[in-house]
């Protein structure tokens, strides 16, 4: 939901994913909170929160840390300075948020590949205009800003500001070498449709140096220079499925096992299979709990009550395949866009008003987990080993 945030007089600029915004404001505040959290984002006292998609300011927060609270929400639709409106369509997935949680410090995208688009991240991918691919080769990418800028790079360079935002610098050296080569993997594969690259989830999350500086702060030359090598010692490297490029598909945390692209979006990737990832119950963000109220519920799905809730199946990953909440039924996948859960293994249980909701992983499932990517390195795999084993059947070679 959340791509990005700037800190600027006083102000901080939260930047969504277009579709979230326009789509429902249920669960903003908990997700705002949360977001600033693992973000470890350090608000003063009566410091607004500004809430912009596509360069339109949707609502203001007051954040008051004595009280550890938001409010007072104004929805408005003002136009930043120096942004166009453009025409914005949503996007099905695939695509996480590209992370799940801008997976950036606990996240995120993100998620990139893309945290799920359909959830809290399915962002306007600025103007439908199609670039000249003969012009666009593998050394030089063109990026569809959402400011309305258009900016040509180095392939290198973008993927420092791709991996930058999709990941945390933190982590290990080998689970980001595996995010750079996805990531050049997934540019090239786009490319190659005739598609274009975006700054947001709805492609991949991409900072420039600018906000990049502002993310890192003082660690700015240390992350930089981290990513900066992940990228460079895969220079030119890319995932291949009997010899085409694939799409490399990311996200951030499963439940212990990968999702298939066909349980998400409907036809069989080989590639693209279910796979074991239990290391991810070891990270931050796998396992989340939190409450919703009745009412906001039942408004939200057009249903009377929440007494009768059941899981009629799930997915072999253990994700929810398909619920009946009173007398409808829902795929896990339209429950979690409805009501913004982090992904499609859920609980939910009420009481006194009162729904929990516990959810498990956050994004897509599909492809790589970025933080069991970084789980595995830490136990000793390389980026090869680590490729290899979400992308099934796969070769790592040059462009």
């Amino acid at each position: 939901m959340i791509e990005n945030y700037k800190i600027e007089n006083n102000t901080l600029y939260l930047y969504l994913s277009y579709d979230y915004e326009f789509s429902s404001e249920f669960g903003i505040f908990e997700k705002v909170s949360e977001y600033i959290k693992d973000m470890k984002i350090n608000l003063k006292k009566g410091m607004k929160i500004v809430l912009v998609s596509g360069g339109i300011i949707l609502g203001t927060l007051l954040y008051h840390p004595d009280k550890n609270i938001l409010e007072n929400k104004y929805i408005t639709s003002t136009l930043l300075p120096g942004y166009s409106i453009v025409n914005n369509t949503n996007k099905e997935e695939p695509k996480e948020e590209i992370k799940e949680e801008n997976i950036t410090n606990e996240v995120v995208v993100s998620t990139p590949v893309q945290e799920e688009q359909q959830i809290q991240n399915n962002p306007q991918p600025v103007e439908e205009v199609k670039p000249i691919v003969e012009e666009t080769t593998k050394n030089e990418i063109t990026v569809y800003r959402r400011n309305g800028e258009i900016i040509n790079l180095s392939m290198n360079d973008y993927l420092i500001g791709v991996v930058g935002s999709e990941m945390p610098a933190e982590f290990h050296l080998e689970a980001l070498k595996a995010g750079a080569i996805a990531a050049r993997t997934y540019a090239l594969k786009k490319i190659e449709e005739g598609g274009i690259l975006t700054d947001t989830v709805s492609t991949q999350a991409y900072s420039d140096n600018n906000e990049l500086q502002q993310k890192w702060g003082s660690s700015f030359d240390k992350y930089y220079n981290k990513i900066k090598q992940a990228v460079s010692e895969t220079d030119n490297l890319v995932i291949k499925y009997q010899g085409s490029l694939i799409n490399a598909m990311y996200f951030s945390t499963s439940n212990g096992y990968t999702e298939s692209a066909k349980e998400v979006f409907g036809y069989d990737i080989p590639y693209l299979q279910s796979v074991e990832s239990s290391v991810d119950l070891e990270t931050t963000p796998y396992l989340r709990t939190i409450e919703k109220s009745e009412l906001d519920i039942l408004n939200i799905l057009g249903v009377t009550n929440l007494n009768n809730i059941e899981v009629l199946s799930r997915t072999s990953s253990g994700r929810v395949k398909e619920i009946k909440i009173d007398n409808k039924i829902y795929t896990g996948i339209e429950l979690r866009n409805l009501l913004g859960l982090r992904s499609t293994d859920f609980d939910i249980s009420v009481n006194n008003g009162t729904a929990t909701i516990t959810t498990r992983g956050y994004g897509h499932g599909v492809g790589m987990s970025q933080y069991g990517a970084n789980k595995l390195a830490q136990k000793g795999y390389n980026y090869k080993d680590i490729l290899k084993h979400y992308y099934i059947n796969t070769e790592i070679t040059s462009v």
